[in-house]
């Protein structure tokens, strides 16, 4: 029994080691991508091209948002990027 318990800790360290290196790695692969001067269109094309992947993902959809006076109605988001299947990128956006 104490055996067992033993391992099934080292086993949760390891995992738990193994998912804090991927986040780091992916995490700085991330902000390699980010450098330099581009265009938001440009740079959120790129970004999401990199997590949709990541994470294998089918598809992403990325918007801007502008704000407007206090407690008025915003207007709707402005898509800036998209990325993978058109079909199921356009049924997610409707959903």
């Amino acid at each position: 029994m104490a055996f067992q318990k033993m391992t099934s800790s080292l086993r949760q360290g390891r995992d738990s080691a193994r998912e804090i290196d991927w986040l780091k790695s992916r995490q700085n692969e991330l902000n390699f991508l980010m450098r330099g001067e581009r265009d938001s269109a440009d740079m959120a094309a790129a970004v999401l091209g990199y997590l949709v992947e990541a994470v294998h993902g089918g598809s992403g959809r990325s918007t801007f948002m502008t704000s407007g006076p206090r407690n008025c109605a915003l207007p709707p988001p402005t898509p800036v990027a998209g990325h993978g299947n058109r079909r199921h990128a356009s049924a997610s956006a409707r959903g």
